[in-house]
């Protein structure tokens, strides 16, 4: 038990470092409203700051700063590149933040810039780090860089990053005591920092120092993540940067931050930092009191040492922070996403996925925390019990799965090394801000083969990987290469019929549905059809997978019914095997929409659509990626219908999401975006709609290539979009080339060609050309008659445009 002198200083010590977190300026009047209730301990954390004070900022100095900078530097009423420092704002870990004017645009913003002496080599490096990832982010909820760089002050290169400005910033933890917010709201307002976090997530940035005094919250009640400083980038030059660096807030770092090394952190740190966020907005308090505590004692107890019980919190809420707080990553949520999805889950009184680990698993941790120990008592009880030859026996047994543990950890330890090289770029060329991802994941493909020479099963792995990184980033040609060379290993290891030989091969017939080799796609298919029964039996999804990827092939191949039936049986497994709102079913009715509207069925589509749409906005939330797809294919629908308005809604919407999610050359952005242009065609916005089909044309020409089948969508709808607005020698000059790419994309007898064609001649019409637009037209229309599976939309339009041109 405390004595009472030393209970004072431990709160005041508490209440000092929360106090540290306010501005300068607030500091004092946070003191005297957070401890009005007790004189003594406001008396103490007044003293402190007087000695604060007094120390020139010394005690706020950071380590990583020269010596120089006992007292620091202040930039009030200086310019800095295009800003005008108006007044010092804040104080941070690694600088200071001034209120800025911009000249141009003219607009107040938030400078960050280092505080001190001569800032070392690794600050630069950190405050181009910091710059470098706000930069990627594009979201609500995430602070938006204006500007970042380096100014001289006085012979120094002094960075900086100005990023917008928040009106009434204060911290979440404060907000919600200030606003007496409920637990729901709490809630809710975590799930708006989870989103903006897994946006990080996507954009290779791990955030790492998450904590209530890295998310403000303004004057309109909006969060906003700030302070990406020492983030670690999942795809960038982070080792160079953060060599034996201790970063961080210890109270909220997940205990393998605190225990290092650094390869040893992915998202699951920040995981564990938004649940100890949320256990400060439910507690009021961190979950550890490390006030005074000693360093080495501070490590231990994060690491190894439980918060207190969440008291007053329903219990599901109290198991879902508890999983996030977990110890050892394996027992974490694997992402911000499952993480969210359950606490959506609470909010929406449906069961968590958080669960007490099992038995099986905990006797698993206490072998690994006490392997020793565990084995002499093995080995002595079954002495005991069963005798020495049955001893021996068991400890034969032991030595065999110890060397298969060995075997994987050998594994998983080269897997480890080969990635920890790709993303140490000291002695090479530093990634530029220029640089995709697309392109990192071709400067290091090079090295697979020689680095892993040795490591065939990793080898594989590793390009399986890279495959799958480049079909996400619609590089499908690259995702071949790569999953055929991961196929070629995994035959020789296992033999193609393994579990990972059937579902490389399930994922190279995705990829050459999408390079439109469908026939090749069915071949493998058909070849897997006799496997996925047998070796995906006990795996009932993997199998559902390849069949619905079969069932898009067939759909593609204009065989609808087929397609349907495929799934219609998945749709009826899935229903009956998972909770009705599960996220497989809505993905599955996805695709039962798209095979209805090919038959014609377009009600039932629409059905399919909405469930599906109703299910996705109920478990990811009404902005989450996984739910745009439903959301876009709808609104093509509605179109159809008639139903203009709902249909532009639910495109703009779902282009603004992925604009701010995935930015604008992203692959599926385009095809939204080409999308909403020809809802705004619909609604007669003529000058909009071109002007948005002209930037996705020239975009999806130069990042999926001119023959792509979503290039030649997109290049036809623009095609379209010139002759409304009287372009007609454009439009002229566009369909005449579309129709070469569409023809050796597709075959010369596709209905996508016979579409460029019509539209050719219509231009030929409008320029004048009447006799040559009119031998087009008809040989369009013999061209649609024949072809399999051209939308009645499209053959009533050429027909119209036939008819007036008359004979």
């Amino acid at each position: 038990m405390l004595n009472h002198d030393a209970e004072i200083t431990r709160r005041a010590h508490a209440l000092l470092s929360r106090a540290l977190d306010e501005v300068p300026d607030r500091r004092r009047a946070f003191v005297d409203e957070s401890s009005s209730r007790d004189s003594l301990v406001c008396d103490e954390v007044h003293r402190l700051l007087d000695a604060l004070d007094s120390a020139g900022g010394f005690l706020e100095t950071p380590a990583w700063t020269t010596p120089t900078a006992a007292v620091p530097r202040r930039f009030d009423g200086r310019t800095i590149a295009d800003f005008t420092v108006l007044e010092h704002a804040a104080a941070g870990g690694m600088g200071d933040v001034y209120r800025a004017e911009q000249q141009s645009p003219r607009r107040i913003v938030a400078l960050k810039v280092v505080r001190g002496g001569r800032a070392s080599d690794a600050a630069l490096r950190r405050f181009a780090i910091e710059g470098e990832a706000l930069g990627r982010l594009h979201h609500p909820h995430v602070a938006q860089v204006v500007s970042a760089g380096v100014f001289d002050c006085d012979g120094e290169r002094v960075p900086y990053v100005a990023m917008e400005w928040i009106d009434g910033a204060r911290n979440i933890a404060r907000w919600a005591a200030e606003t007496s917010l409920d637990v729901g709201a709490r809630v809710t307002a975590m799930l708006d920092v989870c989103d903006a976090v897994a946006h990080a997530h996507g954009r290779g940035v791990i955030h790492r120092d998450l904590k209530p005094g890295n998310v403000l919250v303004g004057t309109d009640d909006r969060v906003k993540v700030i302070d990406f400083g020492v983030a670690l980038l999942a795809d960038g030059a982070t080792r160079a940067t953060l060599d034996g660096q201790f970063l961080g807030t210890l109270a909220s770092m997940s205990p393998e931050q605190c225990r290092g090394p650094l390869e040893q952190v992915d998202v699951r740190a920040d995981v564990y930092g938004l649940g100890a966020m949320l256990y400060e907005l439910l507690a009021g308090q961190p979950a550890f009191d490390l006030s005074g505590v000693p360093l080495a004692q501070a490590i231990r107890i994060v690491t190894e040492t439980s918060p207190p019980a969440l008291v007053g919190v329903p219990e599901d809420l109290a198991t879902v922070v508890a999983k996030a707080l977990a110890k050892d990553v394996d027992d974490r949520y694997v992402s911000v996403e499952a993480f969210a999805r359950d606490l959506r889950n609470f909010l929406a009184h449906r069961p968590i996925e958080a669960r007490t680990p099992s038995w099986p698993r905990r006797a698993r941790l206490f072998v690994r925390r006490h392997r020793i120990g565990v084995v002499a008592t093995t080995v002595t009880t079954l002495a005991v019990l069963v005798g020495a030859s049955a001893a021996a026996v068991g400890m034969v047994r032991a030595r065999v799965a110890e060397g298969n543990a060995e075997r994987r950890l050998e594994k998983l330890e080269t897997l480890t090394t080969f990635l920890t090289s790709m993303f140490d770029v000291e002695g090479s060329q530093t990634l530029g801000a220029d640089v995709t991802v697309a392109d990192q994941l071709r400067m290091w493909e090079s090295r697979v083969d020689t680095d892993l020479a040795a490591a065939h099963d990793v080898r594989a792995q590793v390009h399986f990987e890279i495959g799958r990184g480049f079909f996400t980033l619609g590089l499908y040609a690259d995702a071949e290469r790569h999953l055929l060379q991961a196929l070629a290993l995994i035959t020789v290891l296992n033999g193609g019929e393994s579990h990972d030989g059937v579902m490389t091969r399930g994922k190279i017939a995705m990829v050459l549905e999408k390079q439109n080799r469908l026939k090749e796609s069915e071949a493998i298919y058909i070849e897997l059809l006799p496997l996925v029964d047998r070796v995906l039996l006990e795996r009932p999804s993997q199998r559902e997978v390849i069949l619905g990827g079969y069932a898009i092939t067939l759909h593609r191949l204009e065989r609808p019914d087929e397609a349907a039936r495929i799934l219609e049986e998945i749709l009826v497994a899935r229903r009956e095997r998972q909770p009705r709102d599960d996220e497989r079913v809505a993905a599955t009715l996805g695709q039962l929409g798209r095979v209805r509207v090919a038959q014609g069925r377009k009600a039932d589509a629409e059905a399919c659509y909405r469930e599906a749409m109703a299910i996705e906005t109920e478990r990811f939330g009404a902005g989450a990626l996984r739910g745009i797809a439903t959301k876009n294919n709808l609104a093509v629908l509605l179109r159809s219908l008639g139903k203009l308005d709902e249909a532009e809604a639910l495109t703009r919407d779902a282009y603004e999401t992925r604009l701010a999610r995935q930015g604008p050359d992203h692959p599926e952005t385009l095809t939204t975006q080409a999308n909403l242009a020809m809802q705004l065609l619909s609604l007669e916005q003529f000058a909009t709609a071109v002007a948005m089909l002209e930037d996705c044309t020239e975009r999806h020409r130069r990042i999926l290539g001119p023959r792509h089948e979503d290039t030649l969508k997109t290049v036809a709808n623009f095609a379209r979009s010139l002759l409304l607005v009287n372009r007609s020698d454009e439009a002229e000059a566009v369909a005449r080339e579309l129709i070469g790419d569409a023809a050796q994309t597709m075959g010369a007898s596709h209905w996508r060609v016979a579409w460029a064609r019509a539209i050719h001649g219509q231009s030929l019409a409008q320029l004048g050309r009447a006799d040559e637009g009119r031998a087009e037209l008809d040989a369009a229309l013999v061209a649609l008659g024949s072809a399999k599976g051209p939308p009645k939309e499209m053959v009533d339009r050429v027909k119209a445009w036939r008819e007036a041109i008359g004979n």
